[in-house]
């Protein structure tokens, strides 16, 4: 059987509805997330329904991915539509020049694209309003620049 094709794009007006209802099948607070819907990035199936949506908060050269949902029933390989998802993120985060991603999303796909465990002892002095300091998070850090050009 060949796979479903997948199409990930910016979450628009349109799909807040469906949003809503991905974001509370998924546990998540749906009216906050609302306000927040420029942020999001859609992962869809060739009818147009949303099976997956995740965000990504930028702020002074970091970043923050957060809010994972999967659609109800899940993908059947939530991994696809978090590549699809990382694929556009990657490109969205080096365009806006972010040099570090955090989140505290735990699907073992994040340690695979390099995300990385960093306990509150080692978390740098200076943070984004977005990361307390406290356990539990994962950073990635993205090569300068330069760097990204050569590989």
């Amino acid at each position: 059987m060949e796979p479903v094709p997948l199409e990930c794009r910016r979450a628009t007006v349109e799909d807040l509805e469906s949003l809503r209802d991905l974001w509370s099948a998924s546990g998540l607070p749906a009216d906050d997330l609302v306000k927040f819907l420029n942020e999001f990035q859609v992962v869809t199936e060739p009818s147009g329904r949303i099976i997956y949506s995740i965000g990504l908060l930028a702020e002074e050269g970091q970043a923050l991915l957060h809010s994972e949902a999967l659609g109800c029933p899940p993908p059947e390989d939530p991994d696809a539509c978090r590549a699809l998802a990382w694929k556009r993120l990657g490109i969205l985060s080096r365009n806006q020049g972010i040099r570090r991603i955090w989140t505290r999303e735990d699907a073992a796909y994040w340690s695979t694209c390099g995300f990385d465990p960093l306990p509150a002892r080692e978390l740098p002095a200076e943070l984004p309003s977005f990361v307390p300091r406290e356990d539990g998070w994962l950073h990635l850090r993205q090569p300068e620049p330069a760097q990204a050009d050569l590989l």
